[in-house]
């Protein structure tokens, strides 16, 4: 069928147009073809797209009227003005391609020059040698960068790496007045093929000798044939077919094609996009085959017909191509193919023989159902447009089948409603089909006959039929959109079951041959089959766990015995009918779009739904979203045309989805994604507004920065054209926290301030199905610290900060060794001047008294007296060396010493006493003054007590409490009235002392019961 017959059968009505609605099946292989289109929408700086190259690395660099570009799969990036020395200009970039050593060399207007993708330099070469003339930038198999060029002094000429220029290639010999016009390389051959203004000729690689028509002495087959002058351009493909365009200057174009195993020469045509001129000035090999485009031009060769066939369907602007011009076709690494356009870049699926695209054409008929029928068939059912029938084979190769439509309705009565269907079923005995309609009307298609039955049953009471399911037993069950439920017998009749008073929605029986009915208002009901009975009512409830989130239940489906999915106005619910339990899914925690249409379970148990943006996989399971567009081979839903809205599952495992006038008919392992995504790629680093070279980073080892440089962004990408805008990428700073971040939408990590120190940058990216990427890709980065920073640096400023503590430390230890060696030669002088002189004071006067008669009593009082007071001087004067003497700051020997005026004042008099120690006593230390005071009261207190109390026992107990000395002297005396005696001297005295101290003193006594003296001191 060529394309005259095509758009003749566009003008009948039943037909449908199988070209695709977004794309033509190409005739001679059966391939689909879909386009995306990226344009100033998407970044580029201008949609007059010149050529496209792909890096080693897997960027994707765009030439354009408004100068370089980088595509990362994620955003465009204007390479000048990024470059590290702004040395590349901001010209239009007409051709560029790459060396053996990954430079990418462009070709700007008159300037040619290498850009170092490590470095972003760009250096300027030599064309001093190269003469004026139209110039084409290519390079050979070998990396070798060549330049061609037209004119009176054409020639191709390679660049120097030594000279930095370009100089006429002297490897090739070429007549001088051949005048080239393009070149072509024979890699398999090594052979180069030069088109010129006197003919085409080759330069062989063996004999270094270059033929021609007039000089063959070898008997190239292709030479054999008289071409004339005026070959613009040859190319070779796999199959070493030559394809050479013809264009005499005074005469139309032509194209030849040779085939080698035919030894034919035949002349081709081509289609041009637009019914006006066209110029089909490149050919190119990608997917097995061969391409043909220009001015107004876009062909695919056609081996059958040797012609270039236009294959694609212009006026489709969503999925579709759109042009005056194409400058390149590209096939990156990943065999993604790249289409340089004057509107724009486009990329293009091509579809296998595993995913089909149809459409019901131009009629604006919208698709309500699309089931299979037996025999390798599918009808699709449309609202005004009757049904359109299809034979299916096992490649998904896709045929109309006009005459079942005929036979489906012939003789049809002149009765509203046949013409505008909602449902199928194919009865699984009878065979016949069965065709729910509007206006409560049936069409009852009988294969056997090829005749119909148009049913008008007033048990329907013309309510629309929206669905229709066969049961267990091989009855049919009717649902309407009033809410009637219908059942029709093998016995041939119709029976009224129930009326629900709502809209049915989907009806489906499961695998234990129960009826579910979804509905508008009310949930979903389970019905028996067997009875009529409604047995359970799923809707929303006061529990959230067991209940539906919505009473709108759309479309629903059957995952497996247990598992049901419902759609809800925005949600989905999934139904566990064993435990009760329903798992509400929103946009909040995975679902991509609030809206869903239909679904369908495939065999492995996925579940497949469409929504306003196109179909998605939910894989149960992972619990995880799976969104498709025209990149993966499915359209994406861009208006009313191509809203699915229908679906269906063919027997063998297809799934069908349908809506407006669109239908895809796919494998579901077609689209299962393969394997781990790329390694994700660190695209750009900024240190705060200034890029920096990647490459050279990354093999120096990593980011080495000063302490002020520190803030810095990572922009990031897997490189994936095929799962661009899929991916869920991670990303995370070792040393400034343990936890993956997910990254938005633009892909980029920034961090400010940070302190110096090593850090590891790392990033990931996970598929759609959770599959991560097999490698985290990740970059070093160490902030030198400034060198008030560094530990050094605080070492000695601590060292210097303590050194005035220090100093006073020294002085404060100075003064008290000067006061305690003061304290020392006092208690030392007192000792042993003053006390040798009260000695010999208190011996003199006692011997003195021995001496004395009786006569001289007064004498000897006042002699006895000397002795009493000089001998209370001495002991004063020992409390006061013992006071002075710092070896006497130490608690046990303050203790030692209040044991033995013990022992010297309560032994005599026969008085028990007992001294009780608290070991917590060991290491507190008391100044001169508060241990001199704390004796002192201790003196006092047993003074008294041997004067007054009577005592026959004495206790001293010492205790240790947080910042508390506690000294309590108790007795057995006599007591006394301590209100009568609280003014005399010594209580008085003793209260002084205490509060002296910043202590406390206390007297408890009870008459014939005894006194306690405590006196409380804190120390430090």
């Amino acid at each position: 069928m060529n394309l005259n017959q095509i758009k003749a059968l566009l003008y009948k009505p039943w037909y449908v147009v199988l070209h695709l609605l977004v794309l033509l099946s190409f005739k001679s292989s059966g391939k689909e073809i879909i386009f995306s289109r990226l344009s100033v929408n998407d970044g580029l700086r201008s949609n007059f797209v010149n050529c496209v190259w792909q890096d080693a690395k897997g960027f994707i660099w765009v030439g354009t009227e408004s100068g370089l570009q980088r595509y990362d799969g994620n955003k465009f990036i204007q390479v000048y003005k990024q470059s590290t020395d702004n040395s590349l200009p901001g010209l239009s970039v007409s051709e560029m391609t790459g060396d053996d050593e990954h430079n990418m060399w462009l070709h700007m207007g008159r300037q040619v020059g290498k850009y170092d993708l490590k470095t972003n330099t760009y250096t300027k070469a030599d064309l001093s040698k190269v003469p004026e003339g139209p110039t084409i930038l290519w390079s050979n198999s070998k990396g070798q960068i060549l330049l061609t060029v037209q004119g009176p002094q054409s020639g191709v000429f390679i660049y120097s790496r030594r000279s930095n220029a370009f100089e006429r290639w002297q490897d090739i010999k070429i007549p001088q007045d051949w005048k080239v016009l393009s070149v072509f390389e024979d890699t398999k051959t090594g052979d180069y093929w030069i088109s010129g203004e006197n003919g085409l000729g080759v330069w062989n690689a063996k004999d270094k000798q270059f033929y021609h028509e007039g000089y063959n002495p070898l008997n190239i087959p292709v030479l054999n044939f008289k071409f004339g002058r005026y070959i613009l351009k040859v190319f070779i493909d796999s199959k070493r077919r030559f394809f050479i365009h013809r264009w005499p200057p005074v005469a139309a174009s032509d194209f030849f094609v040779y085939e080698p195993n035919e030894k034919k020469l035949t002349q081709f045509g081509a289609q041009p996009d637009q019914p006006a001129y066209a110029d089909l000035a490149h050919f190119g090999e990608f997917k097995n085959e061969v391409w043909g485009f220009g001015d107004n031009v876009f062909n695919i060769y056609n081996s059958q017909s040797h012609y270039f066939e236009k294959f694609y369907e212009h006026t489709n602007v969503g999925f579709g191509i759109r042009f005056t011009n194409i400058s390149q076709m590209y096939e990156d690494i990943d065999h993604n193919l790249w289409v340089a356009t004057d509107n724009g870049l486009y990329s293009c699926t091509i579809i296998g023989d595993r995913i089909k695209h149809g459409s019901t054409g131009q009629i604006p008929h919208n698709i309500n159902f699309a089931k299979h029928i037996a025999n390798n068939g599918f009808i699709v059912g449309t609202w005004g447009g009757k049904v359109f029938p299809y034979k299916i084979s096992s490649k998904l190769s896709i045929t109309p089948d006009t005459i079942l439509r005929d036979d489906i309705y012939r003789n049809k009565p002149n009765i509203f409603g046949f013409e505008y269907t909602w449902d199928m079923c194919q009865h699984s005995v009878t065979h016949h089909i069965w065709i729910g309609c509007q206006a409560g009307v049936v069409i009852d298609y009988d294969p056997q006959t090829r005749r119909s039955r148009f049913i008008n049953d007033t048990v329907f009471r013309k309510s629309t039929i929206k669905q229709i399911v066969e049961d267990r037993q091989h009855n049919l069950w009717f649902g309407s959109q009033s809410g009637k439920i219908i059942k029709w017998s093998p016995d041939g009749k119709f029976r009224f079951i129930t009326n629900l008073n709502l809209m049915v929605t989907k009806m489906l029986v499961d695998t234990r041959g129960l009826l579910w009915i979804a509905t508008n208002l009310k949930g979903v009901m389970v019905m028996d089959p067997n009875t009529g009975r409604i047995i359970q009512n799923y809707k929303t409830g006061d529990n959230p766990k067991r209940c539906l989130a919505d009473n709108f239940a759309p479309a629903m489906a059957q995952i497996n015995d247990s598992v049901f999915a419902i759609a809800g106005m925005d949600n989905l619910d999934i139904l566990n009918r064993k435990t009760g339990m329903v798992k509400h899914l929103t946009v909040y925690n995975g679902l991509p779009l609030p809206t869903i249409k239909t679904m369908q379970a495939d065999l492995k148990g996925n579940l497949w739904m469409s929504n306003p943006a196109g179909i998605v996989k939910y894989d149960v399971t992972e619990n995880t979203f799976r969104s498709y567009d025209q990149k993966d081979g499915l359209v994406t839903t861009i208006d009313n045309r191509t809203l699915l809205e229908r679906s269906s599952r063919l027997p063998d495992g297809k799934m069908v989805f349908a809506g407006g006038n669109t239908f895809v008919i796919f494998e579901p392992d077609a689209l299962r994604d393969v394997g781990a995504p790329k390694d994700v790629t660190i695209t750009d680093l900024k240190l705060f507004n200034r890029y920096l070279p990647v490459d050279s980073i990354e093999n120096s080892g990593g980011l080495n920065l000063t302490h002020n440089q520190n803030s810095i962004t990572f922009q990031f990408a897997s490189l994936s054209y095929t799962q661009r805008n899929k991916l869920n990428y991670y990303y995370m700073l070792k040393g400034a926290g343990d936890n993956w971040v997910k990254a938005e939408s633009s892909l980029t990590a920034s961090y400010a301030s940070l302190s110096p120190g090593h850090y590891v940058f790392m990033v990931k990216c996970v598929s759609p199905d959770g599959i991560p990427s097999k490698t985290t890709t990740s970059m070093k980065i160490y902030i030198r610290p400034a060198y008030w920073q560094t530990w050094w640096f605080v070492v000695l400023m601590f060292m210097l900060a303590a050194v005035p503590f220090y100093i006073i430390y020294k002085l404060r230890i100075n003064r008290l060794l000067a006061v305690q060696r003061l304290r020392e030669k006092v208690a030392r002088d007192l000792h042993d001047d003053m006390g040798s002189t009260l000695t010999s004071i208190n011996i003199l006067s006692e011997v003195a008294n021995t001496k004395i008669n009786e006569d001289n009593l007064q004498v000897k009082d006042y002699l006895g007296r000397i002795s009493k007071n000089s001998s209370q001087m001495m002991d004063a004067m020992d409390d006061i060396v013992w006071s002075i003497n710092p070896a006497n700051d130490t608690m046990p020997r303050i203790v030692a010493r209040m044991r033995e005026y013990a022992a010297t004042v309560l032994e005599p008099r026969d008085i028990e006493y007992t001294v009780v120690n608290d070991e917590r006593l060991h290491g507190i230390k008391l100044d001169m003054d508060v241990r001199r005071n704390l004796f002192l009261i201790y003196k006092e207190t047993l003074n008294n007590l041997v004067k007054y109390a009577k005592a026959k026992n004495v206790q001293v107990a010492f205790a240790v409490s947080s910042n508390t000395i506690q000294m309590e002297i108790t007795d057995d005396g006599e007591g006394f009235d301590v209100d009568a005696a609280i003014n005399g001297n010594g209580l008085a005295n003793m209260r002084k002392r205490a509060k002296a101290m910043a202590g406390s003193f206390t007297i408890t006594s009870e008459k014939n019961v005894g006194t306690i003296v405590t006196l409380k001191i804190p120390v430090t």
